[in-house]
């Protein structure tokens, strides 16, 4: 009996120091596998950091490449309405200027009809003159 006692023993020693080397080998694989995953966390922190960083850059382009895009918007309204401007007053210009030529026009169609009027009573005056010299001459005979 004895004999199974230390037998005994030396199973339940042999299970104890198994028990200690299973703990042993997890505490180490849990340290690894912390490690591990600290990596891991550390490595993608690093990555979201690199993706805020990118992300923020794009957004800062496109703020200035909206602002770029505004104000050479706002240039060509600009370049628009000045040209706009200069065509405006060209109309402007050219309706004063045919305001006068018609005004001018008119003046000369007065003048040449005020002539007509004036050599009209004038051709008049010598029909008449000439009707009654006629009556005289006939008239009298």
């Amino acid at each position: 009996m004895s004999k199974l006692i230390l037998n005994r023993d030396h199973i339940v020693q042999n299970l104890q120091q198994s028990v200690i080397e299973c703990r042993k080998q997890m505490e180490s694989m849990a340290k690894r596998h912390q490690i591990g995953m600290d990596a891991l966390v550390s490595e993608h922190q690093l990555q979201l950091k690199n993706l805020q960083e990118n992300l923020q850059m794009l957004r800062s382009t496109l703020d200035q490449t909206r602002v770029s895009y505004q104000l050479k918007k706002d240039e060509l309204i600009q370049q628009e309405a000045l040209r706009r401007a200069g065509l405006e007053e060209i109309i402007v210009g050219l309706r004063q200027r045919l305001d006068q030529e018609i005004a001018a026009q008119q003046l000369k169609d007065s003048k040449h009809q005020l002539d007509m009027d004036r050599l009209k009573e004038s051709f008049k005056g010598t029909i008449q003159k000439l009707r009654d010299q006629l009556d005289n001459v006939y008239g009298t005979n």
